[in-house]
């Protein structure tokens, strides 16, 4: 995703659910999800919906399709 994203912009959204992180033998696979992302925290913009919200409606008039 961070090679497609130097074309176009991308969004990935990474859910928190109990269900999931809640079982003690996923911890160690999710403690390395988050340490990769970590470790490229200055090339991935770290938010939530919000921000990327506030982001797009500050862009110039005629670059998202369709406003």
């Amino acid at each position: 995703m961070r090679q497609e994203s130097e074309r176009r912009p991308l969004v990935m959204s990474i859910i928190l659910h109990s269900m999931v992180l809640g079982r003690p033998y996923r911890l160690r696979h999710f403690r390395r999800v988050i340490e990769h992302i970590t470790r490229h925290r200055d090339e991935i913009w770290l938010t939530h919906p919000g921000k990327i919200c506030e982001f797009i409606e500050s862009l110039p008039q005629g670059v998202i399709p369709g406003s």
